[in-house]
């Protein structure tokens, strides 16, 4: 991904309400099994699940500080959380606003970083 830390943003959030609006969105499929295995914390398919939300939040701090972000590391974590979040509300509700508030609160973070 190229340009600046809010175009990423704002692509990412695009990404997940275009994502959303197709009629089989189930959201994160890891997550799902994370919330489907979460009283064995032990099992092989949760460690899968964790290395992968990890690989995502260490490509957005990749990301964030090649576009010289603040604490890339820490708003990669926080645009996880926001990603994550937006994920379940859209599986919930099928509600688009919250991947549009959830990019609003994100480009706050960057701004605060810039």
């Amino acid at each position: 991904m190229t340009g600046t830390a809010s175009e990423m943003i704002n692509s990412l959030f695009e990404g997940l309400i275009d994502w959303a609006d197709t009629p089989r969105f189930a959201g994160s499929g890891f997550t799902r099994l994370a919330v489907e295995l979460a009283d064995l914390p032990g099992h092989p398919a949760r460690t899968i699940a964790r290395r992968h939300k990890a690989i995502l939040e260490a490509q957005y701090a990749e990301f964030f500080e090649k576009a010289k972000v603040s604490n890339p590391q820490e708003l990669a974590r926080e645009v996880a959380l926001l990603i994550e979040g937006t994920m379940l509300m859209m599986l919930v509700t099928r509600d688009r606003n919250s991947a549009l508030a959830a990019a609003k609160a994100a480009n706050k973070l960057v701004r605060l970083r810039s």
